[in-house]
């Protein structure tokens, strides 16, 4: 199977969720998954997943508005390209970013994944 791990976290912040994904992406790679994570350029979600998961490919994205069509484009073609049969997203704007690029493709499927929502006293 191929899946894009789709995550627009900022470029400097790097969480649970993110840890989540490397963990996944390696035992994924290790059971003849291909595996892409894609993110903003630069951003510590990319540094810290290729190292935790030799072996995924990477696409780097400017992202900004959830509608943006560049992205969302850019988002399509490479799932047309690489055979893409999943795209697994966390926030909202991913969602919207992969899912109109799913949409778009007519092949690939989106998994929202929801973390916990923890929150803290004041």
């Amino acid at each position: 199977m191929n899946l894009l791990f789709l995550n627009s976290i900022e470029t400097e912040v790097f969480g649970g969720i993110e840890s989540w994904i490397g963990f996944v992406s390696r035992g994924l790679l290790a059971r003849g998954h291909r595996i892409s994570i894609a993110g903003r350029p630069g951003s510590e979600f990319i540094r810290r997943t290729v190292a935790a998961a030799p072996g995924v490919e990477t696409l780097e994205l400017r992202i900004s508005g959830d509608f943006n069509p560049f992205t969302i484009g850019k988002v399509r073609r490479y799932v047309a390209e690489r055979g893409i049969d999943v795209i697994v997203v966390n926030f909202n704007k991913d969602v919207r970013i992969g899912g109109l690029a799913a949409k778009w493709t007519g092949s690939a499927r989106v998994v929202w994944r929801v973390g916990v929502n923890l929150t803290k006293d004041s």
